[in-house]
């Protein structure tokens, strides 16, 4: 899967099935260090000491309507699960609010 967010230490690993097949590469970056990491490459940054941190997402006009795509399509799906879940979320309540105005059964 790309795109998504995976919490490195506690892998969803039915959401991303091949996780544990991806190779890490651990890197200490020292004061004037300089990492690239190269263009669609998952990583992690974890500050170990008081920092200042710099990033820059470098875009080439070339790329810029496929990636434009990309993040609305991105922010669309958001939505429609964020109604989603409201929907069902209103749906579960009216049932409970149904549920609690019946009178008990007779037994």
């Amino acid at each position: 899967e790309t795109g998504g967010c995976v919490d490195v230490r506690e892998p969803d690993r039915c959401k991303f099935p091949t996780f544990d097949r991806a190779t890490p590469y651990e890197v200490i970056l020292h004061p004037g260090d300089l990492l690239l990491v190269p263009a669609g490459w998952a990583h992690l940054v974890e500050c170990v000491d008081d920092c200042i941190s710099l990033t820059h997402n470098f875009l080439p006009k070339d790329n810029f309507p496929a990636v434009r795509a990309c993040l609305l399509a991105n922010r669309l799906g958001k939505a429609v699960q964020d109604r989603t879940r409201k929907q069902k979320e209103e749906e579960r309540d009216a049932g409970e609010q149904e549920d609690s105005s019946q009178p008990p059964a007779v037994q």
